[in-house]
């Protein structure tokens, strides 16, 4: 069985067409610097500080709070 197996991922592997990687990245590419890595915890603290909604946002939210709650009442005809 592990035989078959072999076979098959050779014979798609085989049908498959790759491209050519050589010469497509150009001279400016290759001679630039290599970017600075950065820690992530400089990136999320600027998220974290700004976690409390806006005064319009958060009355809409309370308006949508208020009307759910309505909503989750009985239902009358």
């Amino acid at each position: 069985m592990r035989s078959f197996y072999v076979a098959a991922f050779v014979g798609l592997t085989a049908c498959a067409s790759i491209p050519q990687l050589d010469g497509t990245i150009d001279a400016a590419a290759r001679g630039a610097p290599f970017p600075d890595l950065i820690n992530i915890d400089g990136l999320t603290a600027n998220t974290q500080q700004n976690t409390q909604a806006p005064p319009d946002l958060a009355a809409r939210i309370a308006r949508l709070n208020a009307k759910a709650a309505e909503l989750r009442g009985p239902i009358t005809q």
